[in-house]
């Protein structure tokens, strides 16, 4: 039985919002929801929180029906691409603030916010207000808030987006390994397909309201079920109906006939931009290509398109 299932659709001014979209977890699995801006991301987050009502559809969690319990005692908690700490308070403050709604006893308060500064690693910051806290610190202090809680869903939309790109990328594969270490139900929201490989034991992706596929991230990127999402990983060619990845294809001395538009650089190596047709595509090349220059691309023989 999954811990988490969703199925559900919601309407906005009779735009369709989430349409149909559906998906399980297990019990502790981290999973990347991708998705272009405007698919439906944040409005499932909320649905799942609490915060929104599904106008149909079901969320079962933890063997119980939960799709009309309130956001306060459904058990999940969202933690924004803000921190949204509390201006007034510190960051212990901050951490124990929903376990003083619950009402837990003085001391079990202090004993499991000092436990969870400890493994968010914001110990030395207990006594520091947010606006003394670093973006990196912020959210560290917004996930001892959310963790402290102990939730049965944690969902975290694009928590890392409005900080910087070298500290992000430390950030990912420490708030991965803490998720792990506690065991934490979660979904994790971005737009970066790097991000979301690097995060989630699985990634969902999210197009047009509907999940079009989820699975590892090796799985959906050698078995995309479709173009839609074979083009998360990439451009490529959409030929008589069949899309091939950029990956699926090389230079050649035969083939579709392209242009070369011009150079890139991504991973210390140079890629050339090439226009086919209406279609632009990025390859590498075994030697130099000057702009203007006509090329010839084929597919390689053991890849197959994508219907």
């Amino acid at each position: 039985m999954s811990y988490l299932a969703f199925t559900g659709s919601k309407t906005y001014q009779s735009r369709s919002v989430l349409d149909g979209a559906e998906f399980t977890m297990k019990k502790g699995e981290i999973l990347s929801l991708i998705g272009p801006s405007g698919t439906g991301k944040s409005t499932l987050l909320k649905c799942l929180a609490g915060l929104e009502q599904l106008d149909s559809g079901r969320i079962s969690l933890d063997g119980m029906d939960v799709t009309d319990v309130s956001a306060r005692k459904r058990g999940v908690l969202l933690v924004f691409q803000q921190a949204l700490l509390f201006p007034h308070m510190t960051v212990f403050q901050n951490a124990e603030y929903g376990l003083k709604l619950k009402k837990t006893s003085r001391e079990l308060r202090r004993r499991k916010v000092e436990e969870m500064l400890e493994k968010t690693e914001m110990q030395h910051a207990s006594s520091r207000y947010p606006h003394q806290l670093s973006g990196g610190e912020q959210q560290r202090a917004a996930l001892a808030r959310s963790l402290v809680m102990e939730p049965k869903l944690l969902l975290l939309d694009e928590p890392f987006a409005s900080i910087d790109p070298l500290l992000r990328d430390k950030l990912r594969i420490w708030v991965k390994g803490l998720l792990k270490d506690q065991n934490i139900t979660s979904i994790f929201v971005t737009h970066d397909m790097e991000e979301a490989s690097l995060v989630g034991d699985e990634l969902a992706i999210l197009h047009d309201g509907k999940i079009l596929q989820k699975g590892p991230a090796r799985e959906i990127y050698m078995h995309p079920a479709n173009e839609t999402v074979a083009r998360f990983y990439g451009d490529g060619l959409t030929v008589s109906g069949d899309f091939f990845a950029s990956r699926s294809l090389e230079l050649s001395d035969q083939g579709w006939e392209g242009t070369v538009l011009g150079e890139t650089y991504k991973y210390g190596h140079v890629f050339y931009r090439i226009a086919v047709e209406s279609q632009i595509i990025t390859l590498s090349s075994g030697s130099p290509l000057n702009k203007g220059q006509t090329v010839f691309i084929r597919r390689r023989n053991e890849e197959e398109a994508v219907k």
